[in-house]
Formats: structure tokens, sequence, C-alpha cells
């Protein structure tokens, strides 16, 4: 069982913000807490996507492999963000490498079960999708930029 103080934390991170209430009790009761070490894998691309990540405390890096020139750096995200978007979308493989920079507290979420509770409640699936929306978006935002600034 999750102890009471992550689920506050959880609660109050802001993938759950301005949604109702029942979604997020229903998400909640999948979350467990969490602790990677500086340098822990969250994902590697490729590999299947089998958890969803909310990050509490700490730091990851967000890289993608890029022909010619190996790993890129796309993002650094920390406290406040979500990590993997792969496990609700078949082929449900990760896309993009992530792993610890330092220390890392987060909520992790099995993505079977997050898919059954969203496929068993669209009005859960409706408002994860969404934010997992926001979540892919800000990720393109971010690979365009380094396109950007691999090419300008």
């Amino acid at each position: 069982m999750t102890p009471p103080e992550t689920i506050q934390d959880v609660r109050s991170h802001p993938f759950f913000k301005d949604l109702p209430e029942q979604v997020v009790e229903a998400v909640l009761s999948l979350a467990k807490e969490r602790d990677y070490a500086e340098g822990a894998w969250l994902c590697r691309e490729g590999d299947p996507a089998d958890r969803f990540f909310l990050i509490l405390s700490g730091t990851v890096a967000v890289e993608l492999h890029a022909p010619h020139t190996g790993k890129r750096r796309i993002q650094t995200l920390g406290a406040g963000d979500a990590v993997g978007w792969s496990w609700l979308i078949p082929p449900h493989r990760w896309q993009f490498d992530v792993f610890t920079v330092r220390p890392t507290r987060v909520a992790e979420f099995d993505a079977q079960e997050l898919r059954k509770l969203c496929e068993s409640d669209h009005t859960v699936g409706y408002y994860v999708t969404k934010r997992l929306l926001e979540v892919v978006s800000r990720r393109l935002a971010a690979a365009r930029i380094q396109l950007m600034d691999m090419y300008a």
C-alpha cells in the first residue's frame, strides 16, 4: 500500500491539476512510490513501455538516438513533470531513453493496469489521454528546438 504522505505528494502533482476528484482517486489507486539512484534507467528506446511516471523529486534526462551523431538530449525533466506516453499507444514501445541525472523519486504506474482503468472508465481515459497529449506536445516542442539548434 502506498503511504499517505506519498498519496499527498502525488495528488498535488501538476498532472492532476483541475481534474475531477473521481479521476484523481481512480488513478491514485494505482500509484506506487519508487526511488531511483543517480544513473538509473527509467526506460530505454525500443523496450516495452510498461510503466508511466510522475516525477515527485529529482531530475531525469530524455534522450533520443540520432543517426550519425549518437544520443541527443531532448529535455531534462524534474519534479512536476510526467514521463511516458508510449504505454498508451500501440505497439507500446518507448520512443526515448530516460535516465536519472540525480536521485529521483517517482509515482510509478503499471501501464497495463492504467490502460485497463482507462478502458473501463472512459472519463478517466479521456482525462489521462488529454494530459498525455500535453506531455507529447511538450516533447515535440523540445525536439523542434533541438532540431533548430542543430540545423540553424
